[in-house]
């Protein structure tokens, strides 16, 4: 009889202690820097030409150098539990990838060559990330969540630059590229709360799952990226 008191009224003590608030739903306003390249077995090439018109040699290149970009957009986190919840959103984010292409060979009119240009694509996504997130407090305010989940990213533009000496000239690969890429997402940030805000700073690390090339050669390349991005949350509803 006495342990069934003690936990009886240990449990009446923890029901009428109240609670920090916590929130039930927020909404999210963010920005930040894109750092993606291009990953896979193709995005190094070595190719041998022999032709009349076009002559022969060879052209080689990497094309999986780090590209900077922009991210932004808006996220709804919806928690379960005090730990436990999912987010998710619309961004659009300029992706890509840099690398150089070397032209060595005998062509006419030209001569013996050995050229190198450098090459540039452009990649512009709009995103809907599908996330689990758990979050749990390190101090009195900040609370530190972990996210992992798909993401759909679905291609509005696509172009290539090729710059060699003083000349550049862009073309539109939009045909060239699928329409949507899925990705794999793993994220790490931090939420402080600011008077009646939350400043929220994620950093996060993605991989796709399929290639982008729409071309027959279907090369193995994918889009890779790791961003920083920053933003304020506000909560709509607490518990």
């Amino acid at each position: 009889m006495r342990s069934l008191f003690c936990i009886t009224v240990a449990i009446l003590v923890c029901a009428t202690t109240p609670a920090r608030a916590q929130s039930v739903w927020s909404l999210e306003f963010v920005g930040g820097l894109n750092f993606s390249q291009f990953s896979g077995d193709d995005t190094g090439a070595r190719v041998l030409f022999a032709d009349d018109d076009l002559g022969s040699g060879e052209i080689s290149g990497d094309v999986g150098g780090t590209r900077v970009g922009l991210v932004a957009g808006a996220m709804v986190n919806v928690f379960f539990t005090d730990n436990f919840g999912f987010r998710s959103g619309v961004l659009w984010a300029r992706k890509g990838s840099d690398g150089e292409v070397h032209l060595r060979g005998d062509i006419p009119g030209l001569g013996i060559v050995d050229l190198t240009a450098d090459v540039s694509f452009t990649l512009d996504y709009f995103e809907l990330p599908l996330l689990g997130v758990v979050a749990f407090p390190v101090s009195d305010g900040a609370t530190v969540r972990m996210m992992a989940g798909p993401v759909l990213a679905f291609n509005s533009n696509a172009d290539v630059e090729v710059s060699l000496f003083d000349f550049s000239e862009s073309e539109d690969i939009g045909d060239e590229i699928k329409a949507l890429d899925v990705l794999g997402l793993l994220g790490l940030g931090v939420v402080i709360p600011v008077g009646s805000v939350d400043v929220v700073i994620d950093g996060s690390y993605s991989r796709g799952f399929t290639r982008i090339d729409d071309t027959s050669a279907d090369l193995d390349i994918k889009n890779s990226e790791f961003r920083v991005v920053a933003g304020v949350a506000i909560p709509i509803g607490r518990r």
